[in-house]
């Protein structure tokens, strides 16, 4: 996935306005790591988010598992067809570059700089 992504950016690949949506299935051992940088990465290119499916790696072989995906891909349609979508996180503020000037150390009796 993070060599795609590399790929897509890389060559320019026009995907703002697009929808995404990940469905991924594991032991629950870092995917909200793996979902928040599939996330962060579509954000970037501009894409409409919608929150993605984390599954157990037998939910799906379970008929509850099964109502889960299906209500997950019924409401990934819904907000699709309604444009509603995640709303990016709010840059952080840009300031002003500042100058490192460092100083030298002054004697207190003296007040001359000691080098």
């Amino acid at each position: 996935m993070h060599r795609l992504i590399e790929l897509i950016k890389a060559d320019g690949i026009d995907l703002s306005e697009k929808f995404a949506c990940q469905v991924t299935t594991s032991k629950h051992f870092y995917d909200v790591t793996a979902h928040k940088y599939v996330e962060e990465n579509c954000f970037d290119m501009g894409m409409k988010v919608v929150r993605g499916l984390s599954a157990d790696m037998e939910d799906i072989l379970t008929e509850k598992g099964q109502r889960e995906a299906q209500n997950f891909f019924d409401e990934m349609i819904f907000c699709c067809e309604h444009g509603i979508f995640v709303t990016p996180p709010a840059k952080a503020p840009t300031r002003a570059k500042s100058v490192y000037q460092p100083c030298l150390p002054v004697c207190e009796k003296t007040a001359t700089k000691m080098w």
